[in-house]
């Protein structure tokens, strides 16, 4: 086969005075300072590497490689979004217009980081060689070193590349070629997507390069008055609480703030740390306003995470709002996606209602806006370009799949008929009639069935109470837990069958779900077929006699039980049935979906006529032919609504 048909593996070193993690890659390789260094590339499966130099000899342009204008073939980089965007930017004009078409399209591009998340490697090229046990590894501080050097400047410009010094240009080839052999490796070692994979992939690769709009006008406007409120809250805070001997205010330091409220508050009612539930929680029970009071606002003003977003949409939007490559394949070992840049999956739930989206607005842009309010903002910032939204969000969606998981058939038969069961725990822990139970005693019944499905302990639970119930014990929160186990005592089962599957050397099915082994491996398959991979378990008693469970993940070794293996599980099917969904979507209905978080969907459209949303829930509530176990189908549910404004 000629080479120009086989697989490129490619690796561009470029550098820029944008700073990439700052501005998203897109802005990062349109920005005119943007340069390429070198790319290497090789072949897959032949020895000999490749470098294109471009700009090292001096007053002369090297022209791409014919190699290259005539390659036809997959190209295959460790992170595709990159590469994909260096050459749409800054090759694609010298380049034949047949080969525009074929490096244009993203559907010949292939990705290590993804396949290495798929099979859940750490997603970093270096941390996935050295998981993988490969000869080649790449060496991250000499890559360090380099760029460090090829990013002097010289009277605030770069130095020409033809300047750089022969050691650090050479040190800078070895570590692009170490890249390049590292990538082929990775492919070579990993085994390919299966079809459904390939379509998800895909799938992810359209909706990131499509990308969604934000209203920028709008959220220039709530960032300006958001810096202004917080100097003056600044003023107050130092005027209040004072600075700290590093010259940090006090409200911002966690130990010198709780240290300042504990020498004014009598022992009953200090605190043990600065966190946000204890903060709230303290400000319910502290009723009388007082300069405590006003130091634990001005903390929750001067605390908040939503600038983070803002300054992030602001910095990777493009000239038209758009905000493009915000998620990340395979981003977490259930195949669930994860958020980049503005964090588009990990949104504030409580949100300004669109219909009141202006009116709050300009509340907020006014000298008494309150700055707390900035989050809720984040949601309805964003919109559609030119349509509407349909936004459905499957209904209690783990809840369904764990009672499904575990055999709670009764349980899950009355969530399909559409019955309470948060009303119906609520009354057990009460000793209420389900007829009297009150507004907090559902909300408590709801975050208890929701949140101890995966073995919350007491302690723990109780601290989530805190933030609900101002008068909530240790006693009361250790009665919830224990009468969930009694109740819902299949789930408890499920967690102690899952550990010891993962445990056992034999393969063990338990439910829909298979356990088995595979080389350095546990594998689970979960009732789709799609596998997941727990790379180099280790499995022991501790001294107590108790299972140690532990595997080397994206951020190391991480440690595991029951409660996180079900939970594994459970994100895991969600996950299926979603990414399903918006295939289907995309496919069938032929609607554009701009982002899914989770159990949701946002498609923009201009078809929301009754007949379309009821195909659009048929697709979302599809009980397909795996998701049935021991004669019971899981019987998902979803809500959908029409909007101007992503919302809640």
């Amino acid at each position: 086969m000629a080479s120009k048909h086989k697989p490129l593996i490619i690796d561009f070193e470029t550098r820029s005075h944008a700073d990439i993690k700052l501005v998203g890659t897109y802005n990062y390789s349109i920005h005119p300072s943007t340069q390429i260094l070198s790319l290497v590339y090789k072949f897959l499966g032949e020895k000999k590497v490749n470098i294109w130099e471009p700009l090292r000899i001096k007053n002369k342009f090297i022209p791409i490689p014919d190699i290259i204008k005539k390659h036809r073939g997959l190209i295959i980089s460790h992170n595709w979004v990159f590469e994909y965007c260096i050459i749409k930017d800054h090759l694609l004009d010298q380049l034949p217009i047949i080969a525009r078409k074929h490096y244009s399209n993203y559907l010949n591009y292939k990705c290590t980081l993804a396949r290495s998340g798929r099979w859940g490697l750490p997603l970093s090229l270096e941390k996935a060689g050295r998981a993988i046990n490969l000869k080649e590894q790449k060496e991250s501080e000499l890559g360090n070193k380099v760029l460090r050097n090829v990013h002097k400047l010289k009277e605030g410009r770069f130095i020409s590349i033809s300047d750089i010094e022969k050691e650090i240009w050479n040190d800078l080839i070895k570590y692009n070629k170490q890249d390049v052999i590292v990538t082929e490796q990775i492919y070579k070692k990993l085994p390919e997507f299966c079809n459904f994979e390939k379509k998800n992939f895909e799938q992810y690769q359209k909706s990131n390069l499509r990308g969604f709009r934000i209203d920028k006008t709008s959220l220039k406007k709530i960032y300006k008055a958001f810096i202004e409120h917080t100097k003056r809250a600044e003023k107050k805070a130092i005027k209040l609480c004072g600075l700290t001997k590093g010259k940090k205010l006090v409200v911002r330091s966690p130990k010198a703030f709780k240290d300042w409220i504990n020498k004014r508050l009598p022992f009953l009612f200090q605190i043990l740390d600065a966190q946000a539930a204890t903060i709230e929680n303290l400000l319910l029970k502290l009723k009388i306003k007082s300069e405590v009071t006003k130091a634990c606002e001005l903390r929750q003003i001067l605390s908040p995470s939503a600038p983070k977003k803002f300054i992030a949409a602001i910095n990777q939007m493009d000239s038209a709002g758009i905000l493009r490559f915000q998620t990340q394949y395979f981003g977490s070992h259930t195949g669930r996606e994860a958020g980049r840049g503005m964090q588009p999956l990990n949104l504030y739930k409580d949100c300004v209602p669109e219909n009141e989206f202006n009116k709050e607005l300009k509340k907020f842009i006014s000298a008494r806006g309150d700055i707390r309010k900035a989050a809720k903002f984040i949601r309805p910032l964003i919109i559609p370009t030119k349509k509407r939204f349909i936004v459905s969000d499957f209904a209690q969606a783990e809840l369904r799949i764990l009672l499904w998981l575990a055999g709670h058939h009764k349980e899950l038969k009355t969530l399909a008929l559409g019955g309470d069961l948060y009303k119906e725990f609520a009354s057990k822990i009460y000793g209420v009639d389900i007829l009297n139970v009150n507004k907090i005693q559902r909300f408590v019944g709801k975050t208890s069935v929701l949140g101890l499905g995966y073995g919350m302990g007491k302690v723990k639970f109780y601290r989530m109470l805190l933030v609900i119930l101002n008068d909530a014990t240790q006693v009361f929160a250790g009665n919830v837990v224990e009468s969930y186990r009694s109740i819902f005592f299949r789930v408890t089962k499920l967690w102690r069958s899952y550990e010891a599957a993962f445990f056992s050397k034999n393969p063990v099915k338990v439910g829909p779900i298979q356990f088995y082994n595979k080389g350095k491996s546990k594998r689970i398959i979960l009732p789709s077929g799609r596998e997941m991979n727990y790379l180099k378990p280790i499995c022991k008693y501790d001294k107590d006699g108790r299972k140690n469970i532990s595997y080397l993940g994206a951020r190391g070794r991480e440690h595991i039980w029951g409660g996180v293996l079900v939970e594994n599980v459970v994100q895991a099917i969600c996950r299926d049935l979603l990414v399903m969904a918006v295939d289907s979507i995309e496919n069938d209905l032929k609607m554009p979906v701009v982002l899914h978080i989770y159990d949701e969907v946002i498609v923009e459209t201009d078809k929301f006529d009754k007949e379309t949303i009821k195909k659009f829930n048929t697709i979302m509530e599809k009980t397909h032919d795996w998701a049935v176990w021991d004669n019971i189908p899981l019987p998902m549910a979803c809500e959908t609504v029409i909007r101007k404004r992503f919302g809640k």
